[in-house]
């Protein structure tokens, strides 16, 4: 038997965005009810514990250069917590791990990760644009719509050389994003290159990054293991069904990944379904706790983040070394998180998970000499169907046309990662746009 129930704002899903959306509505005196499918909140911003290590198993960092996300985390009280990761990072070039630091512009030359040659031309190339990258928000993918005119591998080959995109460009979009610069806008790149204009620090929280879609939640009334079933727009309400019951509210926020809300938003309007059919990158990652006895090569010590490019990996494209994020990560040993690319992911999501850890452990011993099989004490594999919507030319304009003609007459917002920037803020962002576009139309 369905029962009747009544919202003001019913948010679709718990991930980052959706939680932001409900927090910032019901700290503006909105009555807000959150549905999630799954037993747990956060999306893919959750941290798991195993054998005394802490695992973020989607998101792997913050920023100094996320407002809305440091926001909350000092409003939820979490400050303490928010610190920050080694600044160290490496990429392999020429089959050598080239180890620089992101504050100190002449380490990519003294590593060899860049001739003198390319470091010169990649600052007079930068310069041009290098004001607007500081006035921009990073966080609002929408306010990169005039950047979102062309793919990335011709426009950055044209503008520095090949070696930028091969040695820089696609390492960052695979290993943080899972996204090839031959079918991504050049938008993303460039907007991500605003967190060096603004010499961004990476951060995370000890206790690891799902604690902060948790502390959310804890404030919300969270209905979870009550998935969506469907929606039915009208001129006086929206009604959502689920298994248990049926709800009436003004207005709904969708916030969940493009295809869950294409499977539930009926009679999209044309720049609903622009964004509604967002394709997604798909990719495998695997947790591998590491005893004591294994020791790092000299070249990652202190290193965060270790990125293979394309020209130099078969699968890994990112290897997170988590006691370098936070010492708090492991209580022994050593703990590693690696990424595959998207192709490669995509390619793998479904296979064998022996399989799977058996060609990641072949090219780590090649990447980590030192026996990191031998050592290895536990091992944990996480596949992400939809790791990160993709940024082909047009979704930032999309998004910019989108937000421009919402109208609350259709009693439906959509929000979520596919909305933004491919990151935590990005999500965060949608949230926190969706939420005050409907509150300043109920109040």
């Amino acid at each position: 038997m369905i029962s009747p129930r009544s919202a003001r704002v019913l948010v679709i899903g718990a991930g980052i965005a959706g939680l932001t959306a409900a927090y910032d509505l019901q700290q503006r005196g909105l009555r807000v009810d959150v549905l999630e499918a799954s037993p747990r909140v956060g999306g893919r911003m959750t941290t798991d514990a195993r054998d005394g290590f802490l695992i973020d198993r989607g998101a792997q960092f913050l920023s100094t250069a996320y407002p809305i996300v440091s926001e909350l985390i000092a409003a939820l009280g979490l400050s303490p917590a928010f610190v920050k990761t080694s600044p160290w990072a490496a990429i392999r070039r020429a089959g050598r791990i080239r180890r620089f630091r992101y504050d100190d512009p002449l380490s990519p030359m003294r590593s060899g990760l860049l001739a003198w040659d390319e470091w010169l031309r990649l600052g007079a190339g930068s310069l041009p644009e290098a004001p607007q990258f500081l006035r921009t928000p990073i966080n609002d993918y929408s306010a990169w719509a005039a950047f979102d005119d062309g793919l990335a591998t011709p426009w950055y080959n044209a503008r520095y050389g090949a070696w930028m995109t091969e040695y820089l460009i696609e390492p960052l979009l695979e290993g943080f994003y899972f996204q090839s610069p031959d079918e991504t806008s050049r938008a993303l790149p460039l907007a991500v290159s605003g967190f060096l204009a603004r010499g961004a620090r990476t951060m995370t929280l000890r206790g690891g990054i799902g604690r902060l879609p948790e502390a959310l939640a804890e404030r919300l009334n969270v209905r979870r293991d009550e998935p969506a079933v469907s929606i039915e727009r009208t001129s006086a309400s929206v009604h959502v069904r689920t298994d248990r019951c049926e709800i009436e509210a003004d207005h709904v926020i969708v916030a969940v990944p493009a295809p869950q809300a294409r499977a539930l938003v009926t009679a999209p309007t044309p720049e609903e379904l622009a964004l509604l059919q967002t394709p997604y990158a798909a990719t495998l990652n695997l947790a591998l706790g590491l005893t004591s006895g294994w020791r790092l090569p000299d070249e990652l010590r202190a290193v965060y983040g270790l990125l293979l490019p394309r020209r130099e990996r078969e699968r890994i494209a990112a290897i997170a070394i988590e006691t370098a994020k936070s010492p708090d990560r492991a209580r022994a040993g050593l703990l590693l998180n690696v990424m595959l690319s998207s192709t490669a992911g995509g390619a793998l999501i479904d296979a064998d998970e022996q399989h799977v850890l058996g060609l990641i452990l072949a090219e780590l011993e090649d990447i980590l000499p030192g026996g990191v099989t031998r050592h290895m004490a536990f091992h944990r594999l996480y596949r992400w169907r939809q790791a990160e919507p993709k940024s082909p030319v047009g979704r930032a304009q999309a998004i910019r046309s989108y937000r421009a003609t919402w109208s609350p007459l259709q009693r439906l917002t959509l929000a979520g990662d596919y909305l933004g920037m491919p990151f935590t803020e990005g999500a965060a962002e949608t949230g926190r746009w969706a939420a005050r576009a409907v509150s300043g139309a109920l109040t």
